[in-house]
């Protein structure tokens, strides 16, 4: 088990009202729960892509009624809102629709999720532990999501261990379990998209207990905590400095 030592740019990474966005990414049953629990217990706020991406298909939307444009009314429930089941029997595994849908719904998922971290960077006057956030967000490399976070944070396991966690979730057959492992690109790849970004990237290596993994997140979250007490008092310096 090992988290890298996060050392955040410039003014600590912290933008002007002097908080953190932590973009947490990671395959299937990398353990990324884990890692917002602990993160949840000390009072960070969290953000689930997932949910804000469902909120994309509901009836009336845009998204929706573009996606069943594309694809058809068999992916329309009798609400006219998609019906997420039948949408992934026609792309999964189908490289070219699977483009087709992530046109479509990627572009309003980024505005969405980029108006909840917005609200989150206006809050003043939080103590220490709200002024970090946390987008968990499977697709937040692949969707070019980078941009709105300040530092990266990846937790993986090794392919045959996550084919074997999934079997063991979702009763699926070994060779159903891998299929849904490497649709999510390989821990190499993920790590390589990161690092691209040049934001600070911290790796959790899953192998061991879930309390190994939740006393990594621990000190990782500790380290940022203490930079952005660095950065508060400096920057409150600053502000009485200038009103002498």
């Amino acid at each position: 088990m090992s988290g890298t030592s996060l050392e955040l740019p410039g003014t600590n990474g912290c933008c002007a009202e002097g908080n953190v966005v932590i973009g947490l990414v990671g395959g299937i049953a990398a353990g990324k729960s884990t890692v917002l629990q602990a993160l949840r217990e000390r009072g960070v706020g969290v953000l689930d892509c997932d949910k804000v991406g469902h909120t994309c298909y509901a009836p009336g939307e845009p998204c929706a009624l573009k996606i069943a444009e594309v694809f058809g009314p068999v992916v329309l429930t009798s609400a006219k809102g998609i019906d997420r089941s039948e949408l992934g029997k026609l792309v999964f595994g189908n490289p070219a629709k699977l483009k087709l849908l992530t046109d479509i719904v990627w572009p309003e998922l980024y505005t969405r999720v980029q108006a909840e971290i917005s609200v989150f960077r206006s809050k003043p006057n939080l103590r220490p532990e709200e002024r970090i956030f946390c987008l968990e967000a499977a697709v937040l490399l692949e969707a070019n999501m980078a941009d709105l976070v300040d530092c990266i944070w990846i937790v993986q396991i090794p392919e045959e261990e996550a084919c074997r966690r999934v079997m063991a979730r979702n009763g699926l057959s070994e060779d159903a379990a891998m299929a849904r492992v490497r649709s999510q690109g390989s821990n190499d790849h993920r790590l390589s998209l990161a690092q691209s970004t040049g934001k600070p990237v911290v790796v959790f290596d899953n192998r061991g207990s879930a309390e190994g993994l939740h006393r990594e997140v621990e000190q990782q979250l500790n380290n940022l905590l203490a930079q952005l007490s660095t950065f508060v008092g400096r920057q409150d310096a600053d502000e009485f400095d200038a009103d002498c």
